[in-house]
């Protein structure tokens, strides 16, 4: 009997970080934390809302993301979630596995048009903050709550409010799997309630991006395992209420985790052989070899330590895997991260501390787990592409909180409770000001909606809406490299938003935009986008055009790289070591083709300055920092040069 008590007092006092009557020194603290919160929800929401009051206008994968969320009530329910870059390394193509993330953003898209996205995306990420926030009230003490809190505002603050309100898959997923790691960790403090929390956070996460459904796996058997684990505890200790407790809510969160996902389901179901689900597990044995685990491994050690996670130049350069380890580097900062979580782990043993352990312990083998996951991921151009491994960032926050939670604790000890009061209330005054600094700063370059294309997309919607508008159905061809990643999936989302039905014979958007098009042949009207100079198709009229509203500058940036890539040759490119054989014949060869074929489009491109700045690429008898600035201004100009000519069908 006594065992029996002793578990359920157990539960109790893990299941709230405070008791009924709380110390002095924690009555302050309640409103603080509270009021950090509350502060850093607002500032995300209300960016969001600044975003789609300002006109936002959707571009490139986001487009098509608009579209499928705007067809959960439209008629065109979606079941799957857009196209996944990863099936291009793969015979044969998927998608990303459901679309609970776009029904959860529906309501509002529903309302207020594709320009909600933002909004609806902050409205999610701001839930994903206070259902944090509360998990960690009912399972964390106080200074390791608001350190943890503390943590979350500074991977706010460093994805600033541009990547806060991106739609774009990875980018909408970080701070609901930064909610799915605290609901585990809840568990793990033997808290029944955070079980449906983690799995329907789980299922949206890993449905929204393939990237985040690996590192879902781990959390999901640790969530499922646990509850488990107290049931037959319990039974074994004739504590009957406590083993229905924990059975309640693990069937609440079975219950709710597969209501979740019966889209995918029936999806997979429906299609049999070819149902996405299993076309991601061929996918996944059939995949370009991968970067290998050093490589993986350079790149976590590069971004939690060379510049460290919280800092918001590691959202940027380096875009692919640097060589700032090289040598002895890797293993010493390796071994020097390595030590500073297994101090953190024997401290928090020693002293008992499993909260603070707990938290290590998950984080750090959910690091193992992304290491060894990066390694298989395929190269993009020799490199690791960040988009696949933005998980990343979530677990540096955590990590991050969990190494500092004991130096933060012995630091208010030194004045007692005084001290503890003033360690947590000052550290929840941090998150105020680091969320209030969250507003002004955008990481537009990271966008999937860059502002330079809704430029362009705003340009000529202004002229030819109007025209476009009047139609029924159009089906539209060309549109470039440029035209067919950005402008055109915007154009297809503007227009079926008109209420023109669109026909596609581009086969990743017929996949991107699902069966809401039309069969291609089967539209009255012909949009023909197309660069300057390609022939007029007959009996078409020119509605829109567009030029670079630059011009005279790119035309003098694009003189100054003519003059550099006259001669280049193979010879003249010289790879770093970071490229490995293959690597270097998949990525100089269609470089040195495109170079030739239409140099702004190789180098025209902030990826290709990145791999210039960080000396992974350079051309012999040139200045490699003149170059790579030379490169990042025209990336920086849409020189896209677009006329849209409307025909009908001949």
């Amino acid at each position: 009997m006594d065992s029996v008590q002793q578990s359920r007092g157990r539960i109790q006092r893990s299941s709230r970080m405070t008791d009924s009557n709380p110390d002095e020194w924690q009555r302050p603290f309640v409103w603080a934390f509270w009021g950090a919160t509350a502060l850093l929800v607002l500032v995300i929401v209300g960016v969001g809302i600044r975003a789609s009051s300002e006109g936002w206008l959707a571009m490139a994968d986001d487009a098509f993301l608009a579209m499928r969320s705007r067809g959960v009530f439209g008629g065109h329910t979606p079941l799957l979630s857009t196209a996944s870059s990863a099936g291009s390394a793969t015979a044969e193509s998927f998608n990303h596995p459901g679309a609970l993330m776009l029904w959860m953003t529906a309501p509002v898209v529903s309302i207020l048009g594709s320009g909600g996205m933002p909004f609806a995306v902050s409205l999610v990420s701001g839930a994903s903050v206070a259902l944090t926030s509360w998990l960690l009230w009912r399972n964390a003490r106080p200074v390791l709550a608001a350190t943890v809190l503390t943590a979350l505002a500074a991977l706010c603050w460093s994805m600033g409010s541009g990547l806060l309100t991106d739609v774009w898959n990875p980018h909408a997923n970080m701070l609901p799997f930064l909610l799915a790691v605290v609901a585990t960790w809840a568990v793990l403090q033997k808290d029944c309630v955070a079980i449906p929390v983690g799995l329907v956070a789980l299922s949206v996460v890993a449905q929204t991006h393939l990237s985040f459904a690996a590192m879902c796996i781990p959390l999901v058997a640790i969530v499922l395992a646990v509850p488990v684990f107290q049931i037959l505890r319990a039974r074994r200790v004739g504590d009957g209420e406590l083993a229905r407790r924990w059975s309640i809510w693990l069937l609440v969160g079975i219950v709710l985790s597969v209501l979740s996902a019966l889209p995918p389901l029936v999806e997979q179901i429906a299609g049999g052989s070819e149902g996405n689900m299993l076309r991601i597990l061929r996918g996944a044995g059939d995949q370009d070899p991968g970067v290998g685990i050093r490589s993986a491994l350079a790149l976590f050690m590069d971004k939690l330590v060379v510049p460290p996670t919280f800092l918001r130049g590691s959202w940027n350069a380096p875009i692919y895997l640097s060589e700032t380890l090289v040598g002895w580097a890797l293993p010493i900062v390796t071994v020097t991260f390595v030590a500073a979580v297994a101090l953190a782990i024997a401290t928090a043993r020693r002293r008992g501390d499993r909260q603070v352990g707990s938290l290590v312990v998950l984080t750090a083998l959910l690091l193992v787990a992304g290491v060894l996951i990066a390694s298989r991921l395929p190269p993009f151009f020799g490199f690791i592409r960040l988009s696949a491994a933005r998980w990343l960032w979530p677990l540096s926050a955590l990590i991050a909180a969990g190494l500092l939670a004991r130096p933060v604790e012995m630091l208010g000890e030194l004045w007692k409770e005084r001290g503890k009061l003033i360690v947590t209330t000052g550290l929840c005054a941090l998150v105020g000001i680091m969320a209030i600094a969250t507003v002004p700063h955008y990481h537009e370059d990271m966008s999937g909606s860059l502002p330079r294309e809704q430029q362009i997309l705003a340009d000529i919607w202004g002229q030819a809406g109007d025209r476009l508008s009047e139609l029924e159905a159009v089906e539209i061809e060309g549109g470039g490299v440029g035209g067919q990643l950005y402008v055109i999936p915007g154009l297809i989302n503007t227009l079926d938003e008109a209420g023109v039905e669109v026909g596609l014979n581009h086969e990743v958007q017929i996949q991107q935009a699902g069966d809401w098009t039309l069969a291609s042949g089967e539209e009255p009207w012909v949009l023909t986008v197309q660069t300057p100079g390609e022939p007029v198709p007959e009996g078409s009229e020119l509605i829109a055009s567009y030029r670079p509203v630059d011009e005279a500058r790119a035309e003098v940036l694009q003189n100054e790289l003519s003059k550099v890539i006259a001669n280049v040759s193979e010879q003249d490119l010289v790879p770093s070591d970071t490229l490995d054989e293959n690597g270097i014949s998949k990525f100089i060869d269609p470089l040195l083709e495109t170079w030739r074929e239409d140099p702004r489009a190789a180098l025209g491109s902030l990826q290709v300055a990145a791999l210039l700045e960080q000396g992974i690429l350079q051309v012999r008898g040139q200045d490699q920092d003149a170059l790579a600035e030379l490169v990042s201004e025209l990336g920086r100009i849409p020189l896209y040069e677009m006329d849209l000519y409307l025909a009908p069908r001949s």
